[in-house]
């Protein structure tokens, strides 16, 4: 089976940032954005694995990634469908939950990770086997600052107070 990149001409890639909404398969961040990101993953259409790249505009945490699956054939598409950060991905989604008239659905995570300005990663799905029908994936996270190591304002304190010791013993001699 070859494998194929989708692009925003190939697929019904999305991602909405803060509300908006483009037919890409591309976006940069900024912290304090959120962002979704969604396909159909389509049998016969060609495509093997489709994928959303993000660029960091600034040093961030990338939040936890929501991922689900949704599909029709009773879960069985949903079971070959991988998702992860490299190419090709390894990760399955859970046990398809199967609802009344075959419909299904299913969930999956990627961990949080900080990421420089100007970095790029990517997450990707693929198919292990020929889908018999459509199924939608979606993804979402936030991006939140770096934090601050808790160490860092108590070592800046206690440097202050050795400068504030330093000076007075200095000036009382």
């Amino acid at each position: 089976m070859a494998l194929v990149v989708a692009s925003g001409a190939a697929s019904a890639a999305t991602i909405t940032k803060n509300g908006t909404t483009a037919n890409t398969n591309t976006a940069s961040f900024a912290i304090g954005d959120d962002l979704t990101f969604t396909d159909a993953l389509s049998p016969n259409d060609g495509i093997s694995l489709y994928s959303f790249t993000f660029t960091a505009t600034q040093r961030a945490v990338v939040s936890f990634i929501a991922l689900a699956a949704t599909g029709v054939s009773s879960g069985a598409d949903i079971k070959n469908i991988r998702f992860g950060y490299n190419s090709p991905p390894s990760q399955s989604f859970s046990t398809p939950i199967v609802l009344p008239g075959g419909s299904a659905f299913a969930t999956g995570s990627l961990m949080s990770f900080t990421i420089n300005k100007g970095s790029s990663f990517s997450v990707y799905f693929s198919e292990v086997q020929q889908l018999l029908k459509t199924v939608g994936v979606t993804g979402s996270f936030t991006v939140a600052a770096v934090p601050i190591p808790a160490t860092l304002p108590i070592f800046a304190s206690a440097l202050g107070l050795l400068g504030l010791a330093r000076r007075r013993r200095s000036s009382q001699v």
